[in-house]
């Protein structure tokens, strides 16, 4: 798949993309004119597999800033030293992983794609009952972080449920994982 310049605000759903063949990648942003833009595009319950060498699962590449969003899908590159989950290269601006499994030591910033980052977060359910398995309604659940620095106060619902959470695991970009 190739999405090429002026690609803005679009939302592909409930896709499944496999590639068998030499440099055939998943899903390939491209921007090579400097009044184009590809932007604030969604995907979502997107399976993205390479079979084949210098096969990455998503590639960005081109000048203009990108802000491309992925939830709840999987990208799945075959074990090869020349194969990316993701591969970044002369780009800027953000790339979101929302509940997406993927090989995380499979990123590669390469070239100047010094201002690229990309977040990764995991979502979040909790459900609160008693001994007896009943929900318990307007419970306080809180929640605090590796650092033990507080990040939420949610009450239950009569199911027992809080809203669901959408939490960062890490924010990473050419130079360093934060």
């Amino acid at each position: 798949s190739i999405i090429d310049s002026d690609a803005n605000g679009n939302t592909f759903a409930n896709n499944t993309i496999t590639t068998n063949g030499t440099s055939a990648s998943g899903i390939y942003f491209f921007t090579a004119y400097t009044t184009a833009s590809v932007d604030s595009t969604s995907f979502t319950n997107t399976k993205i597999t390479t079979l084949s060498t210098n096969s990455h699962g998503i590639v960005f590449n081109g000048t203009l800033p990108y802000k491309m969003q992925f939830t709840e899908g999987i990208i799945n590159t075959i074990d090869s030293s020349s194969n990316y989950t993701l591969f970044m290269n002369r780009t800027n601006g953000w790339v979101i992983f929302n509940n997406v499994t993927f090989n995380s030591s499979r990123i590669e910033f390469n070239g100047t794609a010094t201002n690229i980052s990309l977040n990764v977060s995991w979502y979040l359910d909790i459900k609160v009952n008693d001994t007896l398995g009943m929900a318990i309604n307007q419970s306080n659940v809180t929640a605090l972080n590796n650092n033990s620095v507080f990040q939420f106060s949610k009450l239950t619902d009569g199911t027992g449920y809080i809203t669901r959470q959408t939490l960062i695991e890490y924010t990473m970009n050419k130079t360093r994982r934060y």
